[in-house]
């Protein structure tokens, strides 16, 4: 089954935005673990690489994609570094590292 493009591209960009705000919140320490801004930052310089591929990266000087990878592959390591501690019964954390995954 094929998702269409305006639905997938919805849920991309929804998901870009979703994973800026929540690593600004860790980075800035509004969250009470003590990993929290350091996975903040990988979190919101991923989010920062998605949005950026969207706008189709400095002018053209490199691939959208590129961004692309490396936005998911930040955020999927902050992720991880979340869910290598206690809180990885978190279901938000799994659920977010799934959609990162399958929207990759």
């Amino acid at each position: 089954m094929s998702v269409p493009s305006t639905l997938l591209t919805l849920l991309w960009s929804a998901n870009a935005l979703f994973m800026l705000g929540v690593g600004a919140m860790k980075a800035s320490g509004s969250l009470r673990h003590h990993l929290s801004p350091l996975c903040g930052l990988l979190e919101l310089l991923g989010a920062l690489s998605l949005l950026l591929s969207a706008t189709r990266g400095f002018g053209g000087a490199a691939s959208p994609s590129n961004f692309a990878g490396l936005g998911y592959g930040l955020c999927l390591a902050g992720l991880g570094v979340i869910i290598s501690t206690p809180k990885r019964n978190s279901v938000v954390c799994w659920a977010v590292a799934a959609a990162n995954v399958f929207l990759s």
